[in-house]
């Protein structure tokens, strides 16, 4: 604890919250200690082995930049996220020992077990560590002094499979015309696990106390909804009595030359190459892409995975799905991707299904991050988000013509956007933001000053992720000693989560070197 005596003295130390400062790179020469690379570590799913090269390359720039002498008391802990969840609990291991193992015979990092250090960690610890990300950057556990009452952001987070909301349960709902309790009514609806006792005790020694509650939506990333999209795109115009008849005579031909090669015993039966040229194919028109662009040019799909050999060489052969840029069209048929209209099994549900006890944010400031910065950030936006603007650029983007707007791109115009395909994606990732944002997490489309809505990447010079959360509970568990897993205790099945800054925390912090390696997917 420091005393009212010594607060000048460490006052660039702490925050206004109180909380120490914890800054990125060197105070000397203001670099960036971090670095990222394209692909997560679920993509190594039938390839376990090549995750060597994947992991070689973040841990070489680890070695280059943390001091030698500093190697073997440098903790080392990777965290993977959405993308390893929709993996089977068997290939999760297979890819989680395999890293545990190359990192532990390549280097010599401390990593103390495989189960605490290299892990995935479940979508409610990955909202939590976002909540704590944001409102420490924002100073959002500050106390107010006139009314001594305090009210932090909501967090909403999306990557490629899965999205999440977190929010402090601070004030009552009400439940068929009763004023209850948001905590007790989340566990009469069975929900304890999405609540997370947060304790933070503060370098004056004062202790804040708060219940968050975490939602984390798996399979509705922009890039699980793009596929849930598609497959429903697909279905709707694989029904069409014109295709099908088509397919019936391809697939008869086939059948006829499959005969024929066998009788003559030639078993080749490679495909002949696609014909780019689209007179005589079957145009299926997708609005949620920009005008006369191609999804098999942008990123062909695997129809013969999805619908057999057969089918799938013929759509390869015989079907272009090809972009019409309809925002507001493309804007009502991802929609029913949300699943909002599915009755609600529990009290109140934000959407598919999934119980909330706040189904409405009309006095309430949202931090958003992730995806949703990608896409606000390509239109040059302000990080406090307007609809109206958003839409207008949304709008714009979706009607241009493909050529032009690939030009635009390779012209440097979407420095942030890392290749073509997202900025081909963006017509379709905006208009499913703005069903999440609207229609998903009900957060109103006006009033954007009296309900803020920040979207953002840095907070003072500091990304904003789940994973500075995550390295704020580390640190602090490791200066109070105290299990670094969440824990459950006394008759509350809810997890619970107690952070502790002593006085020793500002002098640890300086000679403290800890390597957190974070996949996102």
């Amino acid at each position: 604890k420091i005393k009212n005596t010594e607060k000048n003295e460490y006052l660039k130390y702490i925050t206004d919250d109180g909380l120490p400062v914890i800054g990125q790179g060197s105070s000397s020469d203001n670099f960036d200690y971090q670095l990222k690379i394209e692909g997560g570590i679920s993509s190594y799913e039938n390839k376990v082995k090549d995750i060597d090269e994947h992991i070689k390359y973040i841990m070489d720039y680890a070695e280059s930049v943390i001091p030698k002498n500093k190697y073997e008391e440098t903790e080392v802990y990777l965290f993977a996220t959405a993308g390893m969840r929709l993996l089977s609990l068997e290939k999760q291991e297979e890819i989680l020992n395999e890293i545990y193992g190359y990192m532990k015979d390549n280097y010599k990092f401390k990593i103390r077990d495989r189960k605490t250090n290299i892990r995935v960690i479940t979508g409610e610890e990955e909202g939590l560590f976002g909540w704590i990300s944001a409102n420490y950057l924002k100073n959002g556990f500050s106390v107010d002094s006139s009314t001594n009452e305090h009210q932090t952001y909501n967090f909403i987070d999306m990557g490629g499979a899965s999205t999440q909301i977190a929010f402090e349960l601070d004030k009552k709902i009400k439940v068929n015309g009763k004023t209850v309790d948001p905590v007790a009514n989340a566990k009469e609806n069975k929900s304890d696990k999405n609540i997370i006792s947060l304790s933070i005790n503060n370098l004056y020694g004062d202790s804040l106390d708060y219940n968050v509650f975490v939602i984390t939506f798996l399979e509705y990333g922009v890039n699980e909804t793009r596929r849930r999209y598609l497959e429903s795109f697909l279905n709707k115009k694989r029904e069409d009595e014109n295709y099908q008849k088509l397919l019936k005579a391809y697939q008869q031909t086939a059948n006829l030359n499959q005969k024929s090669k066998r009788e003559e015993g030639n078993t080749n039966t490679n495909a002949t190459p696609e014909v780019k040229d689209e007179q005589g194919k079957i145009i299926w028109e997708d609005v949620c892409l920009p005008v006369a662009c191609r999804q098999d040019e942008i990123g062909p799909l695997d129809y013969k995975k999805m619908f057999g050999e057969v089918e799938g060489e013929f759509i390869e052969k015989n079907v272009i799905i090809k972009g019409t840029g309809n925002y507001d069209q493309c804007t009502k048929d991802i929609f029913p991707l949300l699943n909002s209209t599915q009755p609600c099994s529990s009290d109140s549900c934000l959407f598919n299904n999934i119980y909330s006890p706040y189904t409405e944010f009309n006095d309430e400031k949202f931090i958003a991050i992730g995806k949703f910065f990608d896409v606000v950030d390509s239109y040059k936006l302000d990080n406090l988000y307007d609809n109206k603007n958003f839409t207008e650029a949304s709008t714009n983007l979706c009607r241009k013509e493909w050529p032009a707007l690939l030009a635009s791109y390779q012209e440097g115009q979407y420095p942030n956007l890392a290749k073509p395909y997202d900025i081909a994606l963006n017509c379709f990732r905006s208009a499913y933001i703005d069903n999440v944002f609207h229609q998903g997490y009900k957060i109103p489309k006006e009033n954007n000053t009296e309900i803020p809505l920040e979207v953002v990447q840095y907070i003072n010079g500091v990304e904003t992720s789940w994973a500075l959360g995550a390295l704020i509970s580390k640190l602090s568990q490791a200066i109070s000693g105290e299990d670094p897993e969440f824990a459950t205790s006394g008759a509350s099945s809810s997890p619970q989560l107690r952070i502790n800054f002593g006085s020793s925390f500002i002098s640890f912090i300086i000679f403290f070197f800890m390597l957190f390696v974070y996949i996102m997917h």
